[in-house]
């Protein structure tokens, strides 16, 4: 854990099994935080691609940004590495957005009513904001 926190481990920017998990009790009243907030889905291998391809939602306060002050979104596509198995998206965000989401299908889905649209279908992973991992 020393040589993660203080960048010692080798690696960089992309590094394996990157990802945290917070477990939260409920509260006395039995219920959890995500009752009161909402929250996401997950998905693991490969859920969300498409022919290798992914679009990734990617939530932080970079502190290259805004100084950290502001809560930003970064947009883009995502593939898997060759060289190692994590998925790769441009970004700009920095130091501050570790932690946040990378989110698949976020957002309001829009309104499909047209014939033309609904005979496309919704794809093979329709579910909306499902979280892929941290940063």
């Amino acid at each position: 854990m020393p040589a993660w926190l203080d960048e010692t481990d080798g690696c960089s920017v992309v590094c394996p099994d990157d990802v945290g998990v917070l477990v939260l009790n409920p509260d006395s009243s039995g219920k959890y935080a995500g009752t009161y907030t909402g929250y996401y889905g997950y998905g693991w291998n490969g859920y969300g691609f498409v022919n290798s391809l992914t679009h990734i939602a990617q939530i932080g306060y970079p502190a290259c940004l805004d100084n950290g002050l502001l809560m930003e979104r970064n947009d883009s596509q995502g593939y898997v590495g060759s060289s190692f198995s994590n998925t790769i998206i441009g970004s700009l965000t920095r130091n501050g957005s570790s932690g946040g989401p990378w989110i698949t299908n976020f957002g309001v889905r829009a309104d499909s009513h047209r014939n033309d649209c609904r005979q496309r279908g919704l794809g093979k992973h329709r579910h909306r904001r499902h979280e892929l991992g941290l940063r």
